[in-house]
């Protein structure tokens, strides 16, 4: 998976055609709530575009694991994008903010799983109800083959899980095994502040390379510990295949990181 990419191909793509109008039948148009009294599209083509979702989950352990029983809870999802160009700013620019809210509970711990059967509900946090803003990121569009990023990182957002068409925690699969790789939790958190670069071509992501502070910052600014505990630097090469005409890519990536680390330490959350 590429956690860098920080969704370029989208980004491009953005600059070369407009979403399909948001009115329409309730059961047909895009957005359940419709074109606002067409303010939806007016403040699309000044180049804002907000999106609410809300997911809730029933799940449980019928039997197994180390408990029995099922709980209830539930996360939100508010994405702010604004377009630079089209917004006043400057060509090339792209600002994405991404709140959450999670509440209630979930089985992650009724398993017995090394990693949670629930990645919506395991995000902010693992346990308790909470609010945050998990990703302001800063995109700069260099050339068709160029872009620079930065800011606060959500590392799952730009995940393209197999087989499934979005992006984040709702995306696809529930298992956080399918979704990214667990072995990255050692170093990485899943909001951390960073910066870095991604090299395109076709309009796909091929290598990247960010730097990011090694502190996790998902509940927190960060920027009283900004880099006093080194740094992680993450490579990625990923290239387009076509076996047997179906797309799909091969990635190599790594990771990195001159942190201190104490073996009694908890694992920071991924």
């Amino acid at each position: 998976m590429c956690l860098a990419s920080l969704n370029a191909t989208r980004v491009l793509a953005q600059t070369a055609s407009q979403p399909a109008p948001f009115d329409g039948p309730w059961d047909s148009r895009p957005k359940l709530t419709g074109d606002w009294g067409g303010l939806r599209e007016e403040l699309r083509d000044h180049g804002i575009t907000l999106d609410i979702s809300a997911t809730e989950y029933y799940q449980g352990t019928a039997s197994g694991g180390v408990h029995e029983g099922f709980e209830f809870g539930g996360r939100a999802d508010y994405l702010l994008n604004i377009d630079g160009q089209k917004a006043g700013l400057w060509q090339g620019l792209y600002i994405n903010l991404h709140g959450e809210t999670v509440y209630g509970d979930s089985v992650n711990l009724f398993t017995g799983a090394i990693v949670p059967v629930n990645i919506g509900r395991a995000h902010p946090v693992f346990f308790g109800d909470e609010t945050a803003l998990t990703a302001v990121k800063f995109t700069q569009v260099l050339s068709e083959n160029l872009t620079l990023y930065g800011g606060r990182i959500n590392t799952i957002d730009n995940v393209q899980q197999p087989f499934m068409p979005g992006r984040g925690l709702d995306a696809g699969f529930m298992n956080a095994a399918f979704v990214w790789n667990p072995i990255l939790g050692r170093t990485m958190n899943y909001v951390q502040n960073g910066a870095g670069a991604a090299v395109l071509a076709g309009g796909y992501p091929v290598f990247s390379l960010t730097v990011y502070d090694t502190n996790n910052v998902t509940t927190r600014s960060g920027f009283d510990v900004l880099f006093d505990n080194g740094a992680v630097i993450y490579p990625t090469v990923s290239l387009p295949t076509k076996f047997f005409g179906m797309p799909g890519h091969q990635s190599v990536w790594g990771a990195y990181s001159s942190g201190r680390y104490e073996p009694k330490e908890a694992v920071p959350d991924s």
